[in-house]
């Protein structure tokens, strides 16, 4: 049985008497609480999402085959900017959805509304697309502690906490860390960004070596420009890390 909302290892036999209480709580809530719909229609399956509402998410279906950025069908190449980094520079990824309509409603719900149901559904669509790809351990894009303060959880960290216990790869939470910056939706345009971002990430150094030589996915809940990423992927190679890599459920169109 799978319970709304929640990712269980294929190990879960194995798994600590911890996990095996929480599982039993979810259950129990599922049964007294069925799940509904984010439109308020109750379901009938373990899903956050009705069949209408399914058919409002828009799927990236052509996307360059490097780092992910949508774009036209007909071209397989990599995409300008991928071709424009030096060789071996390049950082792989991949993204489900288009950042706007219902996909947008999902991710402001679970990242400013505490909807944790929505983060178990973001997180359990990201595996399907990374489960078959390797790498050694999972970080989350990091967030001020003057931010968490503010919010009150990390976000993305619990995305990756979701990930961590459906590919039973080790999650890393205090290796890579962020100063406080103002959000980059906030800047007016990529040179602000990038300068918002200069010197915001670092490595904690008495964690260094849980990333050297790794293989490492970076998690993240939605991608605007990139630049958050590819700063992250920059610090965490700097580093040591022997291969970046990242995934996000959603992602800006491209400006034209």
């Amino acid at each position: 049985m799978v319970i709304h909302g929640w990712p269980r290892s294929a190990r879960h036999d194995e798994s600590s008497a911890q996990d095996d209480r929480e599982y039993r709580t979810a259950v129990l809530l599922n049964t007294l609480i069925p799940p509904r719909c984010i439109c308020a229609q109750p379901i009938s399956h373990d899903f956050l999402l009705c069949g209408a509402c399914w058919k409002q998410l828009n799927f990236i279906t052509h996307h360059c085959n490097i780092c992910g950025t949508p774009y036209d069908p007909m071209v397989i190449e990599p995409c300008g900017g991928c071709k424009k980094r030096v060789a071996g520079s390049p950082v792989y990824g991949t993204s489900l959805v288009f950042y706007e309509g219902l996909a947008q409603t999902i991710i402001t719900h679970f990242k400013y509304q505490k909807r944790f149901s929505h983060g178990a559904f973001i997180a359990n669509h990201m595996y399907k697309s990374i489960k078959h790809n390797p790498f050694d351990a999972i970080i989350p894009v990091p967030m001020s502690f003057r931010r968490l303060l503010l919010r009150g959880y990390h976000h993305t960290a619990i995305l990756a906490q979701h990930l961590s216990r459906l590919t039973e790869k080790p999650l890393l939470v205090n290796c890579l860390k962020k100063r406080h910056t103002k959000t980059q939706v906030d800047c007016k345009d990529k040179k602000e960004r990038l300068n918002n971002l200069k010197h915001a990430f670092y490595i904690n150094e008495k964690n260094k070596t849980h990333i050297e030589g790794k293989k490492i996915l970076l998690v993240d809940d939605v991608i605007t420009t990139g630049t958050t990423i590819y700063e992250c992927a920059k610090i965490l190679k700097k580093a040591g890390a022997f291969h970046v890599s990242f995934v996000t459920f959603a992602r800006s169109r491209p400006s034209s």
